[in-house]
């Protein structure tokens, strides 16, 4: 229902602004270093979380509004993305009970999610004339929302525990792909980024996004992502205008 919904919009959107602008169609693709930020509540102190960080991939389709005319200096720029984000975290918990008695456990896991994104962007031009023909080079500022379905998430987790009880030691190891917590499907943030697109349809770029909602679905445990994007393009069609 949320994918149909962002379809539709999507289709009314193109079709009520061709005559103000035009429109260029296009595809995507990059790669992204995702560093989400974990916080925990005051009751999981013991834990010392580290370590989280990991690569993903994007791909899709963009459209770009050109509402300033000739002057090309700005316009609304959508995309159409599928995203994965993976990232691994290493955690620690120790706990010495008295002097007889001590507790260490420490985890390694990774987790592997796939959304649907959708990125609206305002953006703003600076209009570079080169070429016999006095082509035009656009060096892009982009700013906006992104809302994000998530489609599927995998989480595999190693357990290291040592309890030591009078100097006798215990040493116990377990692999499990069963999370402690419920992972959201809905996801809301905020993303901006510059990008350089050439006359030619080419076009290169680098984005900077942040989540306003917790991927985790726990009272305790918040989970945003940031991502950092590095992409590129290319414009196969454009509709309207001059």
């Amino acid at each position: 229902m949320f994918i149909k919904n962002v379809l539709l919009l999507l289709f009314v959107f193109v079709f009520t602004n061709l005559a103000i602008g035009q429109l260029k169609l296009g595809f995507n693709a990059g790669v992204s270093y995702n560093m989400p930020s974990y916080k925990m509540s005051s009751q999981d102190t013991l834990t010392n979380t580290n370590e989280y960080r990991g690569l993903g991939a994007n791909f899709g389709l963009y459209g770009y509004l050109n509402l300033a005319g000739k002057d090309q200096t700005y316009g609304v720029q959508a995309e159409l993305l599928m995203s994965t984000r993976s990232h691994t975290t290493f955690s620690k918990a120790n706990e010495e009970v008295n002097s007889e008695i001590f507790y260490y456990r420490e985890s390694h896991a990774l987790q592997s999610m796939m959304y649907f994104d959708l990125p609206v962007h305002f953006r703003f031009n600076k209009v570079f004339k080169k070429g016999k023909f006095g082509d035009a080079n656009l060096l892009g500022f982009f700013v906006g929302p992104q809302a994000s379905y998530m489609l599927s998430a995998k989480y595999d987790v190693d357990h290291t525990s040592l309890t030591s009880v009078q100097g006798q030691e215990t040493i116990l190891r377990e692999n499990s792909n069963k999370p402690t917590f419920k992972y959201n499907e809905f996801e809301f943030g905020i993303s901006g980024g510059l990008l350089f697109e050439m006359q030619a349809g080419f076009r290169i770029g680098a984005r900077f996004y942040r989540s306003f909602m917790s991927a985790a679905d726990h009272e305790r445990l918040s989970i945003n992502h940031q991502m950092l994007v590095a992409f590129v393009g290319f414009n196969f069609a454009k509709i309207g205008g001059r």
